[in-house]
């Protein structure tokens, strides 16, 4: 299956650190199979031909992403590459590989992106709202759009080498495919732990900490059909209730004049507390090597609650009972969005270690500025929500177990 199978200094003390690193041990999670991202947020692993890895439970996928945005029109038009490392290790394969721990695989992703052509905030500064792809989760929708005011920015549209790449934050997922059957229904259960870690810079300037969670998920097939769903729940680690700002340095010229350009201690920008999101797929395998794939999430992200109501200098303000009348402002403030997929994918039925899909991406606020429900499908604007992607990703497991085949 494709993409849509299935898309650092920490300022909190060690003994956080310590705890959650426990916390994401000791708790159960899911993985399906695949080569490529994974929706649900797991580091998915391939489905084993054998009782004996050729890897012996390591793995590694490699997936590249070309990303193009589809409106043309001047200042607009955005393309990007973004490379996902996903290592893995099959835990239960190795150590228990008749028992009910087989599925059971620790895993880990890392993106990196870069900016061909456009005006991404991702890449700059927070002058443009468009979201990147790839944001996949609760953790990573909050911790994004906690960080778009949190920058330093920085000189506009840049073309050629002056474009720079980004890191994302880290991912550590622990999964189990398939902790129960229902009886008659024939629905597997899984259940999901990720620990998200400040790598990228944006999380770095907004003091995020850490945000572990966990998600359900129930998985049925049906002849040639997959059914999904899932829940995940999140909770946000930040060092403060509004997110720091990443300051500039020294002095700015400004029509040949060196100045001291005015700096703020926060952006003003609530940081969230929880997130929960509901996700549905449905795939179809088809002749030949190709797939299928439909998926539609739906985040729900809310904001730390504000403990002091006043403004300093404002004696009349009260930002806890006038944020209602100022959307996000208000305490908690509520952050819907939603994210459709539509993927075709292509794996050669004789070289299955590599898989090529074509897909589109709608990721969008759920509610238009009226307060009217979104389009989910597609919204061609200069906000970028929806994109067209190739994707090609290579899977060493597979590649390894080919070999093997040849050497016997």
């Amino acid at each position: 299956m494709g993409y849509a199978a299935t898309v650092a200094k920490l300022k909190s003390g060690h003994s956080m650190r310590l705890w959650l690193a426990k916390l994401i041990i000791v708790v159960a999670a899911l993985s399906g199979a695949t080569a490529s991202a994974d929706p649900t947020g797991t580091t998915a692993t391939v489905e084993k031909s054998s009782s004996q890895p050729a890897l012996r439970g390591f793995d590694f996928n490699l997936t590249m992403w070309e990303v193009s945005g589809v409106d043309a029109e001047p200042g607009a038009y955005e393309n990007q590459i973004a490379l996902i490392f996903e290592p893995s290790w099959n835990i239960g394969q190795t150590f228990f590989p008749k028992s009910w721990w087989k599925p059971l695989t620790l895993s880990s992703r890392l993106l990196v992106e870069w900016e061909l052509t456009g005006n991404d905030a991702s890449f700059r500064g927070p002058s443009f709202a468009s979201p990147t792809l790839l944001r996949d989760s609760p953790e990573q929708v909050a911790i994004a759009e906690a960080s778009a005011q949190g920058k330093v920015a920085d000189s506009g549209v840049v073309t050629g080498s002056g474009r720079r790449a980004t890191v994302s934050d880290l991912w550590l997922g622990l999964s189990h495919n398939k902790l129960v059957t229902i009886p008659k229904l024939g629905i597997d259960v899984g259940l999901a732990a990720r620990l998200v870690l400040p790598t990228s810079q944006e999380s770095r300037n907004t003091g995020f900490q850490a945000a572990p969670s966990l998600t359900l998920l129930l998985n049925r097939k049906l002849w040639r059909f997959d059914f999904g769903y899932g829940f995940r729940a999140a909770k946000y680690f930040y060092a403060e209730k509004v997110a720091s700002i990443g300051k500039l340095d020294g002095t700015v010229s400004v029509n040949g004049q060196n100045v001291t350009p005015l700096s703020f201690d926060s952006s003003g920008t609530l940081t969230p507390n929880f997130g929960f999101v509901n996700f549905f797929t449905v795939g179809l395998e088809l002749p030949k090597g190709f797939s299928l794939e439909a998926d539609y999430f739906l985040f729900n992200v809310f904001s730390n609650s504000l403990s002091n109501c006043a403004v300093a200098g404002v004696p009349t303000a009260d930002v806890c009972r006038d944020g209602h009348a100022l959307g996000d402002i208000r305490s908690p403030a509520e952050r819907d969005s939603q994210w459709f997929l539509l993927e075709v994918d292509y794996k050669p039925p004789p070289m299955d270690w590599w898989t090529i899909g074509l897909g589109i991406s709608t990721y969008a606020p759920l509610r238009l500025p009226n307060g009217t429900i979104a389009n989910p499908i597609i919204q061609v604007n200069r906000n970028n929500y929806t994109t067209v992607y190739l994707s090609l990703a290579v899977n060493a497991e597979s590649l390894a177990t080919r070999l093997k085949k040849k050497g016997n």
